[in-house]
């Protein structure tokens, strides 16, 4: 009969670990959301100034105050950008598909 409590308060421990591990899970990722948005709209950000620095680029190239060069790196620099909006878009999809598995809604 000790033996048979003993083994029930062993399940009933492991369960509460396994619900405070998946709360935790929980947790970081709502932290890991919270950034990952906050980290969108920065990069969004950030290709509005690339647009405007190639714009200026584009307008200083025309009037011959920079070279070619000058105007790629200026185009390499929007190319970036957006590159690294699409790379932060994966992230937030990434993350939401890491929260449904916690959360239950994708079963393996």
């Amino acid at each position: 009969m000790k033996n048979a409590d003993i083994s029930l308060l062993n399940s009933d421990l492991e369960l509460e670990k396994a619900k405070l591990a998946i709360k935790n899970q929980l947790y970081a990722a709502q932290a890991d959301n919270e950034l990952l948005l906050k980290n969108l709209e920065l990069q969004e950000e950030n290709i509005a100034l690339a647009s405007t620095a190639l714009e200026r680029a584009q307008q200083s190239y025309n009037n011959g105050q920079i070279s070619y060069n000058d105007l790629r790196t200026a185009q390499l620099n929007l190319l970036i950008a957006q590159n690294s909006l699409v790379q932060a878009k994966i992230n937030v999809v990434k993350l939401y598909y890491t929260i449904s598995r916690i959360s239950g809604g994708l079963l393996n």
